[in-house]
């Protein structure tokens, strides 16, 4: 269907972008790119975030960065986020907990930061886990599940059972965000585990995924 409307209509910057989305989830890197560049082109102020995310779900980190700091004079937030989210990927930890939490207290959540810092202070990165998976539990108990948070937590605390549950529970809600799965660093450390395999299998993502750069 986007191939469609890029066919029917060469200039819709919305159709490159939600094209260049698609290829990421199938793995086509240089395409997602390319059709990312394609919209942004096409609308410079409005089609910005295809190339960050295209250059995010390839694990092209430099770039990534670089795409959310051309950003940062809109969104302060979004740059420690972007940030966050590398560092957790190249496993510098101590600088994930530094970026989340600045991100956190610009957003104006800072009894929330606060909790993570005291848990980060008590036992580390684990402490600072375990301080976040007792926040998503709280929200849960409000109605608030987010299944496919409770899994990545689950994955970076080494466990695999848990967090393959709530990765089943994602599937059974037919989640869209699973469609993600194979780009998100975070659930790496599954790959090996039969039950993640026949969960791809499943959802019909393309079995290999890349590799963080």
């Amino acid at each position: 269907e986007f191939q469609i409307s890029v066919a029917s209509d060469r200039r819709l910057p919305e159709a490159h972008g939600g094209l260049s989305h698609l290829y990421a989830y199938m793995e086509r890197f240089d395409e997602s790119i390319e059709a990312a560049r394609r919209a942004e082109d096409l609308d410079p102020s409005g089609q910005r975030k295809p190339l960050r995310r295209a250059s995010q779900f390839s694990r092209r980190l430099d770039r990534y960065l670089a795409e959310a700091d051309r950003m940062s004079s809109q969104n302060s937030i979004g740059i420690h986020e972007a940030r966050a989210t590398v560092y957790r990927a190249r496993k510098q930890y101590a600088q994930e907990v530094k970026e989340s939490d600045q991100a956190l207290r610009l957003e104006g959540r800072s009894a929330e930061a606060d909790r993570y810092a005291r848990g980060y202070a008590r036992g580390g990165y684990r402490g600072w886990l375990d301080a976040k998976l007792a926040e998503l539990k709280k929200d849960a108990g409000e109605g608030d599940t987010d299944n496919f948070a409770f899994a990545a937590i689950y994955t970076a605390l080494d466990n695999a059972d848990m967090a393959m549950h709530y990765l089943e529970v994602a599937y059974r809600n037919h989640k869209y965000t699973l469609v993600q799965l194979q780009l998100i660093p975070d659930f790496d450390p599954l790959h090996s585990d039969p039950r993640y395999q026949d969960l791809i299998r499943r959802i019909g993502l393309p079995k290999e995924s890349p590799r963080t750069q």
